[in-house]
């Protein structure tokens, strides 16, 4: 005879533990698809900016009310440990600022200027991935700068092998 008890009901003998769909086991209660928390359970993410909440994410980016600080978690890791805290000035134009290139450029400009926001933003991050975050930096520099060199290396050359030449219209003069 088929059980008659309803989907999703357990015995009471059974195990007080759900299973994830990686079969991952977690306490009772527990949701697995719950947004992540700080050692300290403090929500990073909200899911809805309509309520009191100063921080949410939109897509990938992270949604910051006016003058409200990020806590003292490491942005990049989710930890607590060896934290450096950052100020950035960060600035944003309304996207609707840009039809007024369509009218010139002083234009433009002023709308530019009138409509710019500008914020402080305090954050936190660990030493470590303060690190590689510079390493990168510099490494970006580096490799810009090397191509650069290149560049003009190549086009030196290549202007050097021209004159001279036949047909070029450039002469050496000594």
């Amino acid at each position: 005879m088929p059980d008659e008890r309803s989907f999703g009901e357990r015995p009471a003998d059974e195990r007080t533990f759900d299973v994830t769909p990686t079969g991952a086991e977690l306490p009772r209660g527990q949701n697995p698809y719950a947004a992540p928390t700080t050692e300290l359970g403090v929500p990073l993410a909200r899911q809805n900016p309509e309520d009191d909440f100063a921080i949410w994410r939109y897509n990938n980016k992270l949604i910051l009310r006016r003058g409200y600080e990020l806590p003292d978690v490491c942005v990049r890791t989710n930890t607590l440990q060896d934290l450096r805290r950052k100020t950035r000035a960060a600035s944003w134009t309304p996207s609707w600022a840009l039809l007024f290139v369509l009218l010139g450029c002083l234009p433009f400009l002023i709308v530019f200027i009138l409509t710019t926001k500008r914020e402080k933003i305090r954050f936190s991050i660990t030493e470590r991935e303060n690190r590689r975050r510079l390493n990168a930096i510099l490494m970006g520099w580096f490799i810009g700068g090397a191509g650069l060199v290149l560049v003009i290396l190549l086009m030196s050359t290549a202007i050097a092998n021209t004159v001279n030449q036949p047909g070029t219209g450039m002469v050496r003069t000594i």
